[in-house]
């Protein structure tokens, strides 16, 4: 919804301003056409709430009945399924280190170049004018 037309609505000094030259009739014949909006958004909201509702009943239904069988819902898909459903799951791929640096402890570090830089890395190039290409691998 337009910010202005939202403000002008929602406060009464700038809603009074805004309508001050319509007839009665016409305000009234206003409020009938905002009413009717307000009720189909009430009903459209019913209906997705009763939706929802008999949605959550099919499946308490569906997992009784399994549950009866002695059956789980994973046993409902094929083999050939899951094994597609795996291939299709991207693995990360593990990034390589592109820098090595000394940590404070004296322990030889490396750093993949992602996510903030580590601390020891900006402290030398603050201190010592160093770039990171003088941490390369």
């Amino acid at each position: 919804m337009n910010d202005e037309f939202y403000k002008t609505l929602g406060n009464m000094h700038s809603l009074r301003h805004a309508l001050k030259d319509m007839e009665p009739d016409d305000l009234r014949d206003l409020v009938h056409k905002l009413n009717t909006i307000i009720d189909e958004k009430e009903r459209v909201i019913e209906e997705e709430k009763r939706l929802v509702e008999e949605k959550a009943l099919k499946v308490k239904l569906i997992q009784a009945e399994l549950a009866k069988h002695g059956l789980a819902p994973e046993d409902l898909i094929s083999d050939e399924t899951k094994k597609d459903l795996l291939k299709t799951r991207k693995k990360k791929r593990k990034t390589n280190p592109k820098y090595k640096y000394i940590d404070e402890n004296g322990e030889e570090k490396t750093w993949t170049g992602q996510g903030r830089t580590p601390t020891p890395i900006k402290n030398q190039m603050e201190k010592d004018n160093k770039t990171l290409y003088d941490f390369l691998i």
